[in-house]
């Protein structure tokens, strides 16, 4: 079998052109290798800058939630002071208010200053239970107002903005 040196030269000249396109195509890869081990580093890098954030974010919504929870309670607990006071208030107002009554009947009973049934002193009688009732009114008004109040900043207190309406 005999060969000649063309056929050789062809097979050679063959192969160089193979192994350099090879080559070229081995050294495009390696380039484009880096190129993604770059974007690979760089996506790794946001990838733990995330997670470090989301972590810093759980810790702080525990704290604020934690926080929030602490001031609900404190809020709820003078909320409810609060609403105590004005019930032990109320109840004072309106227990001189029935003594008040009690006189103003027993005066027209003739236990206090003797009424006689002249006009004159029913119209005082009828003039101090307007003024009773009135002051009454007023001091429900006043005792449902400083609640309300009260109310108010609590809400300033807990959201910062104070409430439409009040």
């Amino acid at each position: 079998m005999e060969t000649s040196w063309d056929d050789v030269n062809v097979v050679a000249h063959w192969l160089l052109q193979l192994g350099q396109g090879l080559k070229e195509h081995i050294e495009k890869t390696k380039s484009q290798m880096r190129d993604i081990s770059i974007k690979l580093k760089a996506f790794n890098g946001t990838v733990a800058n995330l997670g470090r954030e989301t972590k810093s974010l759980q810790e702080g919504g525990e704290a604020l939630k934690t926080r929030a929870q602490e001031m609900v309670v404190n809020v709820s607990a003078e909320v409810h002071a609060g609403a105590e006071e004005l019930r032990a208030e109320r109840q004072r107002i309106h227990t001189r208010m029935d003594r008040l009554e009690e006189r103003v009947d027993g005066m027209q009973q003739g236990r206090g200053l003797k009424l006689n049934n002249s006009s004159n002193n029913r119209s005082d009688y009828a003039n101090l239970h307007w003024l009773l009732e009135a002051q009454n009114k007023r001091i429900d008004y006043l005792v449902d107002r400083r609640q309300q109040d009260k109310l108010g900043k609590q809400n300033i207190y807990l959201t910062g903005t104070p409430e439409r309406g009040m």
